[in-house]
């Protein structure tokens, strides 16, 4: 028997947010406002090449600059 592993799937520790914006009414920002108000208890990493901060999180210009290994990543496409 194959026991699989979808704990990191339905409980991620942490995501990141590939697209993330500060613009209301697009799809980065409605994600990230999601994740930050929804309740999730885990770290929220909004990745973006142009901004340095979205809903008062800062943000990054790509997943590898922060290693925290996230558990999921969402893009806004």
């Amino acid at each position: 028997m194959v026991t699989l592993y979808l704990d990191k799937i339905f409980n991620p520790k942490s995501v990141a947010v590939i697209g993330a914006s500060d613009e209301e009414g697009s799809v980065g920002y409605a994600l990230m406002k999601n994740f930050l108000e929804s309740g999730f208890e885990g770290e929220v990493y909004p990745v973006n090449i142009r901004i340095k901060e979205i809903l008062g999180v800062k943000a990054y210009q790509t997943v590898l600059q922060h290693l925290n290994a996230q558990d999921w990543c969402v893009s806004r496409k």
